[in-house]
């Protein structure tokens, strides 16, 4: 029997909670770690292409999920030497670097912030978060929420078109 598996666990349930109230989990029954590595993979390249440990963090991240995995579904998986003090040394300080808006997904949203409108920011926060998690949270699902909506304005402005062309050719055919 290994501790250290009890402690990742204990640990890697701080972080996927603090994932949920950020990024939303929850959805579609997935867990707070795997809602934030979906959204990483959503911006893959620009991520990549922005911050230097992106690809980094989401294999770390994708690993520890593993050994999460692992250690709730597999039959005696916690008497297995199944995770390392690296892994929940991580796990800890992945869930640091969120409180202080220093996570892959944070730092990109600073980034491209600064980049629209550069602005001075009010002492307290960081790049325009606050520092507490409860406004960090509401910073990633108003970015989310701001994709999505754009999205939705694509698809309806496509249909629109879509609505015109039809009475185009409806009415050249009556013609």
């Amino acid at each position: 029997m290994s501790n250290l598996n009890y402690v990742f666990f204990d640990e890697y349930a701080r972080l996927d909670k603090l994932c949920s109230e950020l990024v939303g989990g929850s959805s579609a029954g997935k867990t707070g770690v795997t809602s934030y590595i979906d959204d990483m993979e959503r911006i893959f390249t620009r991520g990549t292409q922005s911050i230097p440990r992106w690809t980094d963090d989401y294999r770390q991240l994708k690993h520890v999920r593993y050994i999460r995995n692992r250690l709730a579904h597999e039959a005696g998986a916690f008497e297995e030497k199944l995770c390392t003090q690296d892994d929940i040394s991580f796990v800890k300080a992945f869930h640091e670097r969120i409180l202080n808006q220093t996570d892959p997904l944070a730092m990109l949203y600073k980034l491209s912030k600064s980049r629209v409108r550069p602005q001075k920011q009010p002492a307290g926060q960081i790049g325009g978060y606050n520092k507490s998690s409860r406004r960090a949270g509401k910073e990633h699902r108003a970015a989310r929420l701001a994709v999505k909506i754009s999205a939705a304005i694509a698809v309806v402005a496509a249909a629109a078109l879509a609505v015109v062309l039809a009475v185009v050719l409806f009415r050249a055919l009556l013609r």
